[in-house]
């Protein structure tokens, strides 16, 4: 049973709205393309777990502190007596496993994944003593692209390639129902979930920096609203006016957490093109409304 779902990092989130409004620094691109690439990969371990027979719970992307020290877990699995944690790495290409590091094709080295899975295994294991949870913790680093291949690896316990997932599975075995503080457990790391927050990797913007308006998704061309449904004069795709402003209004709540996500903010960011009408049923159908009034605001 699925306990916690997955959600984008926010610097991607962020990044992916910047682009579609001004212009991103190679930097930032960069940045983009590696942030994408690890979703990707994460969302396809999702799919990989979802069949996993027996009973158990699954939580996607733990982050937690435990006392002063923050750790992030992509996938946790509960069962009755044990927990398996999984880091999903997305490697395509050609690695090599040398006297206990990693390195690309070309030699160069990388930071060796096997430590930051010790340290959240270590960190865990303090985190379930501290909360009195007597469960064994397993920690598996998992590569699920097809296409990488990691040359002199010896036989590591840790390592799950794509080919040996099945397997891993079979091994797990059929598992007894949960008991009860499995339920409480899961609850506890839902709740104690640190969520993402900016940091000093986040680029520097400011509200006035921005193209206004309502933007094609495929191409991020302004678009006009005359009817329900708008089409893009560049590249010819069609939206409703609702999904364009929803997008709006999720480019405003990225960009600019801090600040309420309002009718009035949202109808500024798109140059009062669409009336407040509209835009407040769109926020009211896609998002929980928050105060009454002039208060009203939507998280």
């Amino acid at each position: 049973m699925l306990k916690k779902d997955r959600h984008p990092p926010l610097l991607l989130k962020v990044l992916e709205a910047l682009e579609k409004r001004k212009s991103l620094t190679t930097y930032e691109a960069d940045t983009k393309r590696r942030l994408l690439k690890g979703w990707q990969g994460e969302k396809l371990f999702d799919s990989m777990t979802e069949n996993i027979p027996g009973h158990q719970f699954i939580l996607n992307d733990v982050r937690l502190n435990h006392r002063g020290t923050t750790f992030q877990i992509d996938t946790l699995l509960i069962r009755a007596t044990e927990i398996h944690m999984y880091e999903v790495k997305y490697y395509d290409g050609d690695y090599f496993y040398e006297n206990g590091d990693f390195k690309l094709s070309s030699g160069s080295p990388i930071l060796n994944p096997l430590h930051q899975l010790e340290r959240a295994k270590t960190l865990l294991t303090q985190f379930l003593e501290y909360h009195n949870f007597s469960l064994s913790v397993h920690a598996y680093l998992v590569f699920p692209h097809p296409q990488f291949f990691l040359y002199q690896a010896p036989p590591i316990r840790e390592f799950i390639f794509l080919s040996q997932w099945d397997q891993h599975v079979r091994n797990l075995g059929s598992s007894i129902p949960l008991p009860r503080y499995a339920d409480a457990l899961a609850d506890l790391l839902s709740s104690l979930h640190k969520k993402d927050q900016p940091n000093s990797d986040f680029p520097s913007y400011h509200y006035d920096d921005f193209q206004k308006g309502l933007l094609c998704p495929g191409c991020h061309s302004p678009v006009h609203s005359e009817t329900k449904v708008c089409t893009c004069d560049k590249c010819g795709s069609t939206s409703s006016i609702s999904s364009l402003v929803l997008q709006a209004a999720e480019e405003l709540e990225a960009l600019f957490p801090a600040d309420p996500l309002t009718t009035g903010r949202v109808y500024d960011w798109c140059e009062r093109t669409v009336s407040k009408e509209r835009i407040q049923r769109v926020l009211a159908g896609n998002f929980e409304q928050k105060g009454r009034y002039r208060g009203t605001y939507y998280v």
